[in-house]
């Protein structure tokens, strides 16, 4: 029988298997990314003290499922930059990504935007996604 040298095979077996579960964590390990976003409307918003902007990158239409949120304050009368950070795990080449925003006052939504904006495309713009928002109807 021979012998190899170097370390012991239990030794050997340790290293490789905290080796992969190394390898392992590091695929959980979030990629974080910024989503450069301007929120921008027809008119200049004007908002109560309150306001807040709630900004929502989803995979997909409305229903797909949420990959990143940012809520904000203080947002003036606009256009209002945003970063959004997202898990660029979470988001695959040629994938269909939306961006969508709302304003909201007092437990009231003041603007929203009218269609999701698709971002992360290919083709997309090097600058920030401008994201339209619409006044919402009051009955």
């Amino acid at each position: 029988m021979t012998r190899h040298p170097g370390l012991p095979r239990p030794l050997r077996l340790a290293l490789a298997l905290l080796a992969l579960l190394a390898l392992g964590g590091c695929a959980l390990t979030p990629r974080l990314a910024n989503l450069e976003a301007r929120v921008v409307a027809d008119a200049p918003l004007e908002l109560p003290r309150n306001a807040e902007l709630s900004v929502t990158l989803r995979e997909g239409s409305a229903s797909g499922g949420v990959i990143a949120t940012g809520n904000y304050t203080r947002l003036g009368r606009g256009p209002i930059p945003v970063i959004l950070r997202y898990d660029a795990n979470a988001v695959s080449a040629g994938g269909d990504y939306r961006l969508r925003a709302e304003i909201h006052a007092g437990g009231r939504l003041l603007y929203a935007s009218p269609e999701p904006v698709p971002v992360l495309t290919d083709d997309s713009a090097a600058g920030p996604v401008e994201v339209p928002v619409k006044a919402v109807s009051r009955p």
